[in-house]
Order: C-alpha cells, then sequence, then structure tokens
C-alpha cells in the first residue's frame, strides 16, 4: 500500500475523511453501494477534535482480500482469515489455509507491516507463500514473497503453481522417463521389477493404494487414482508407484507418502533405496537397448573388413596364382581377419541376447534368464 512506511503499522496509520473521499472517486466507488463503501475497511478514532480520523480496520482489510481469493475460484476451499498471535496488542500476521488440486493444502501468510515480514522467508517446500499489504523494505526483488495485489492477476495461480513445483520436485523420484525403451517395451517387466525391490527391502507390496488410509490422506496432493501399487514400510509410510502429472515431465516416479502426507523420498532410506536401485536396472537395460544400433554400425565395420581382406585371400587361394610367401602371408591375414570377425560377431550377438533374456528380478541386471523375455 502506497503512502504507508515499511516500518508503521497498518492500524496506527490515519486518514483524513477528505483523503478518502478523494480516493474513492478515483477509484469509481460511490456510496451509493452502501454495502460495499469504503468505510467498511475503517475504523473512525476519536482525535478529540474537530476532524475525524479513520484507521484501516486489518482484519476487514484480510477478509476482503480473502474473499476476493475465494472469488477466483482457484482453490477447492479457503480458510477464514486467522491471527497468527492473538496475544499482541496488534497482529501484523494472519494466516489463510487454502486447499488446491494438486499442490494440496497451502498456507497463506498476509504481512500488513513491511517490518514484521522482513524477519520471515517463505518455505514453498512447505507450502507457506507470503504476501504483504505494505512494501517492505527489498520491495518486489525479494524471491517467493508477493504484493496481495497480485492474486488479482489471471495467471497468478498458474505462475505460483509452476513455482511450488519446482521448489517441490523433490517430493518425488523419478524412476524412468515414459519414452525409454524399457518402459515402452516392457512396462510390466519394469513394475515386476519395482515390486521384487520392494520385497528385496523387507517392504510388502499392495496392490490397493486407494484403499490405505494413509494414501486416501494424501489425496489432495497428488492423483491416488493414479497409483499402480504401492510398497508399505510401515502402517504410516509408504513408497507409491504412479504416472501423476504431478511432476515437471511425463514420468514413472514414485512419491512417499508419510502421515498423509508427501514427503521427499529421501527422508527414507528404505524408500530411496528400492527408487535407486529400480533407477539403476532401467538404466542398464536402456544401455542395453542401444546396443542394437551400435550393432549394425560395428557389423558394417566388419563387413567392410571382410570385403578387403577376406575376398582377396580366398581369390588367391582359389587361383593359387601366388609365391609361397605371399601365399602364406596372405593366409596368415585371412586367419587374423576371421578371428576379428569372430570377436566382432560375439560382440554383436552377446548384447542382443542377453536384451532378449533380460531378467528383471534380480539385483544384476546382466544375469542371463528366461524370464519376461522381450
Amino acid at each position: 500500500m502506497d503512502g504507508i512506511p515499511a516500518r508503521d503499522r497498518l492500524g496506527e496509520y490515519p486518514f483524513e475523511e477528505e483523503e478518502l473521499e478523494e480516493k474513492a472517486r478515483e477509484c469509481s466507488l460511490t456510496e451509493d453501494d452502501t454495502e460495499r463503501d469504503w468505510r467498511r475497511l475503517f475504523n473512525l478514532r476519536d482525535t478529540n477534535g474537530d476532524d475525524e480520523e479513520y484507521v484501516l480496520d486489518d482484519e476487514a482489510i484480510v477478509s476482503e482480500w480473502v474473499e476476493a481469493l475465494d472469488n477466483r475460484g482457484w482453490f477447492q476451499s479457503v480458510s477464514s482469515p486467522e491471527r497468527c498471535n492473538d496475544e499482541e496488542p496488534y497482529n501484523s500476521k494472519w494466516r489463510v489455509d487454502v486447499k488446491s488440486e494438486g499442490r494440496g493444502k497451502l498456507s497463506f501468510y498476509i504481512y500488513l507491516d513491511g517490518e514484521s515480514l522482513n524477519g520471515d522467508s517463505p518455505d514453498l517446500m512447505e507450502g507457506a507463500v507470503l504476501f504483504w499489504l505494505i512494501e517492505p523494505t527489498g520491495g518486489d526483488n525479494i524471491d517467493h514473497v508477493y504484493p496481495w495485489y497480485k492474486t488479482i492477476y489471471d495467471g497468478f495461480w498458474e505462475t505460483l503453481r509452476e513455482e511450488l513445483l519446482s521448489c517441490q520436485e523433490l517430493r518425488h523420484f523419478d524412476i524412468s522417463d515414459m519414452e525409454s525403451p524399457a518402459v515402452q517395451g516392457n512396462k510390466e517387466g519394469v513394475q515386476d521389477m519395482i515390486r521384487f525391490f520392494i520385497r528385496e527391502h523387507n517392504a510388502s507390496v499392495e496392490e490397493d493404494p486407494e484403499g490405505l488410509t494413509n494414501v486416501q490422506r494424501s489425496d489432495d496432493e497428488i492423483e491416488i487414482g493414479q497409483l499402480h501399487f504401492a510398497g508399505e514400510i510401515d502402517q504410516s509410510t509408504h513408497f507409491v508407484i504412479c504416472e501423476c502429472d504431478q511432476t515437471p515431465s511425463e514420468s514413472l516416479h514414485t512419491h512417499l507418502i508419510q502421515n498423509g502426507t508427501v514427503k521427499p523420498v529421501s527422508n527414507s532410506d528404505t524408500a530411496f533405496s528400492i527408487a535407486e536401485d529400480a533407477r539403476g536396472k532401467i538404466k542398464e537395460y536402456n544401455d542395453l537397448s542401444e546396443n542394437p544400433e551400435n550393432s549394425k554400425a560395428l557389423a558394417a565395420v566388419f563387413g567392410s573388413l571382410g570385403t578387403v581382406v577376406i575376398s582377396p585371400w580366398i581369390i588367391e587361394v582359389a587361383f593359387n596364382s601366388s609365391a609361397g610367401l605371399i601365399r602364406e602371408v596372405t593366409a596368415w591375414v585371412g586367419l587374423f581377419a576371421a578371428a576379428v570377425l569372430f570377436i566382432g560377431t560375439i560382440l554383436i550377438i552377446l548384447p542382443m541376447y542377453r536384451l532378449q533374456r533380460y531378467d528383471w528380478e534380480s539385483k544384476r541386471g546382466g544375469k542371463l534368464s528366461k524370464l519376461n523375455p522381450l
């Protein structure tokens, strides 16, 4: 709010009626709409003189802001504002809880003087967002702290949502891109592999995560209808596998749910180990899947070698037209080329064989198995 120093308290800064009437005319406000009259936002203060003074009513101001916020339609619910400290004679900080689709519960704090804001900082990771009514020292240069009027703009929630998504990115763990060879070629094998690692880490597999109370409590943070299955580490800790859109890119990923709240996967050593093991297996498979392309180039090289070296050798032997020494050297060159071709064939075929027989249910991806052939 212009004209009020950052150090002053909103409810102590006086306005004269003439000044407020002029501001009302500038804003096209009239007293015809008595319900929305500017006086609803002020308290009349006795000055023991002829002139009346008005001071802003902090509760009315915050309630008006919350009403406007609720009318935007961005949130599933918006709570009534609450003072953060009722014991103080003047409270400069109010809290409003909103429930958003995808980002869960957020806490909006609005500061009614700039000085009190300077002692706090936002915590987007935990969903704490700060707004100011009186510009603090530093103005708009404070990261993730917003002036109250930003909420008037249509694109504000989308901008804030992207910032929340960026800051809260650690609340999921990408196992694989949806376009990776592993997921594209054998999605069921990938899911079985994750189940295998869940059991390997002494957790139990839950095929119906939507029925778990702990998971149900996180419904405002993730789309539990898109969960594939979960690993139960204990009754209050679950490791869920999903493809929800609450991540920057399309991926098969995991969330950790502790006590009904989505937390960083790194909060649980067990969950983090499962996720890392699974991602490592998929990376190994993807590396193997690239070998057929590499093998084509390798085969072309060895084919050229055969044309250059083997063919003249065969011709020489067939026509027996070389002297003994030349014939002997040619024979050795031919044998060397044949050995190189044999080794090259092994290098080409073995990765392809390993890919076809890749065992998703093992700690070592190199192990050959007849399980889950592609």
